[in-house]
């Protein structure tokens, strides 16, 4: 399972319509047998440096070890200035869910 975590917020001490925004986004991917999830910090306004992989750099990766997504959802979900554009609804947290067969990437 793939976990992709979006806010959104307002910086500490202002109010939305002062355009001042706090975006941080995260993946967790859970691998079977794991007791926590891989963590990888993607993006984090507060902390320039933060730099992660692409969703779908992940996904890429997933592939080559024979992962199949199967599933997406999306939970709830939150509005907010995006970076460059008016404001906008972005899903506050999406699940992605793989399967892989017993016999492992195609060679």
């Amino acid at each position: 399972m793939v976990v992709w975590n979006y806010s959104i917020a307002p910086r500490e001490g202002t109010v939305p319509s002062d355009n001042d925004w706090v975006y941080k986004k995260d993946l967790y991917i859970w691998r079977p047998g794991a007791t926590k999830a891989d963590h990888r910090p993607v993006m984090d306004s507060e902390d320039k440096s933060v730099s992660g992989p692409s969703l779908v750099e992940i996904l890429n990766e997933l592939g080559a070890e024979g992962w199949e997504l199967i599933d997406t959802q999306q939970t709830g979900s939150v509005v907010g200035k995006t970076l460059g554009w008016y404001e906008g609804s972005y899903p506050i947290s999406s699940t992605r869910t793989f399967r892989r067969s017993l016999k492992g990437p195609a060679a």
